[in-house]
């Protein structure tokens, strides 16, 4: 039983990081926008993209080097370091949200 528990937080955790992956980008985008426009100076207004860019990349990266509950290998990556986002883990076959 303990097995299924810990599978359970660790696709909480999968899930977590997808939403976090899918609205970062798309709540700071419009954010980001406003804020640069309403910058006076030019260089000013580079600096809410860079912060969009950044935090973006820091969410999908979170979110890409998840690790396969089962096996522990990252579940989005295979072993040739190519990127993954299919239903299974690429390395022990666990389906997305399998419980054993």
């Amino acid at each position: 039983m303990q097995e299924f528990s810990s599978y359970r937080a660790n696709w909480a955790d999968y899930r977590r990081r997808r939403w976090l992956a899918v609205l970062v980008p798309l709540v700071l985008a419009p954010i980001a926008a406003l804020a640069g426009s309403a910058a006076t100076n030019p260089t000013l207004s580079l600096i809410p993209a860079i912060i969009w860019f950044v935090s973006s990349f820091l969410a999908m990266s979170w979110f890409i080097w998840f690790r396969c509950p089962r096996c522990g290998h990252r579940f989005h990556i295979n072993e040739h370091l190519s990127l993954t986002l299919g239903k299974a883990c690429p390395h022990c076959g666990l389906a997305l949200y399998e419980a054993a």
